[in-house]
């Protein structure tokens, strides 16, 4: 296989984020579930909602922090960003 690239394509290997960023997602909206329905696990869902809450909150912000670091890593150190790439990004139409 030939290593030159042969379109015009942003192609960048498989990320984890979007998944762990799909899971802290539900982790917090059932977390809220449970803190505004506490009776939904007999009494303790307030206590359980609230704990499930702020991880889920932590690994949103963890999610955001990691992948912004994957994009400015690609688009700077290794060069998948080029130029007549994002050029249409950077001017309006």
């Amino acid at each position: 296989m030939s290593v030159e690239v042969k379109h015009d394509f942003h192609m960048v290997d498989p990320s984890p984020w979007p998944a762990l960023g799909a899971l802290a997602g539900f982790a917090t909206t059932f977390g809220l579930v449970l803190f505004m329905h506490p009776e939904m696990l007999g009494g303790i869902g307030e206590i359980f909602g609230i704990a499930t809450i702020f991880p889920g909150i932590l690994l949103i912000a963890a999610t955001m922090v990691f992948w912004w670091r994957d994009v400015i890593r690609e688009a700077t150190f290794q060069g998948l960003s080029l130029i007549h790439i994002s050029e249409p990004t950077r001017r309006p139409n």
